[in-house]
């Protein structure tokens, strides 16, 4: 995504709440103007919906501000399991989600800065849960493989698939604060994992499953 294309995205969410806000205020101002009789109750619940967007604003802009600030990080060769196993463990309580993790014996070193490859993966995890309805016992099954010169870890769950409206648009930031799903998280994880020379993609079918696929290559020794 060119910085075109990101800033028209920022713009487009910014705009969103604008609006409403607008409409919000010319409501009251003729309100006044007529000297409504139920002014202050319409001051009251305006003020509250203003305040409600001029949050959501805020939200964008931290949003944006942090995606942008994002830190180049400090690349060590580090061993993925023990961060992929304490990020599983954090999602461990979730209620009716089963999570499976299953890795080498032996250690699978890459060059990485820590705390984000933990955000990646927590990026990810979350996705896949958030995908799950509510209704349905979550499955999601994560695996650590050895190919040739890179590691492949697989996030798969068994939630509502990814429409194909939204497949081009999945690792687009997306800055609005009340969007359900990814918002900035895949925008960031792919950013990371491009700078590790790695890729990130999925496969997924509607109403069946979503599989995300992170490859890193191999420290070299």
């Amino acid at each position: 995504q060119t910085n075109k294309e990101l800033l028209r995205n920022l713009a487009h969410e910014i705009k969103n709440p604008l609006t409403p806000m607008k409409l919000s205020i010319q409501h009251l101002q003729r309100a006044l103007k007529d000297n409504s009789p139920d002014i202050t109750e319409l001051t009251s619940k305006i003020s509250h919906r203003l305040i409600e967007q001029i949050d959501n604003l805020s939200g964008i802009a931290t949003a944006f501000s942090d995606f942008a600030k994002m830190p180049q990080g400090v690349f060590k060769p580090i061993d993925i399991i023990p961060i992929l196993e304490s990020t599983v463990e954090l999602f461990r309580e979730e209620e009716n989600i089963n999570i499976s993790l299953d890795y080498p014996s032996t250690a699978c070193v890459v060059l990485a800065d820590k705390d984000q490859l933990m955000r990646v993966f927590t990026n990810i995890i979350k996705n896949a849960i958030q995908a799950i309805p509510e209704n349905k016992i979550g499955l999601i099954d994560i695996h650590l493989l050895v190919a040739s010169d890179n590691y492949l870890i697989t996030v798969k769950d068994n939630g509502v698939g990814i429409a194909n409206e939204k497949r081009e648009h999945i690792f687009e930031p997306n800055f609005t604060t009340k969007s359900s799903g990814t918002g900035l998280g895949l925008a960031i994880s792919r950013n990371i994992i491009e700078r590790m020379n790695g890729k990130i993609w999925f496969e997924s079918i509607v109403d069946e499953y979503s599989i995300f696929y992170i490859q890193i290559p191999k420290a070299i020794n």
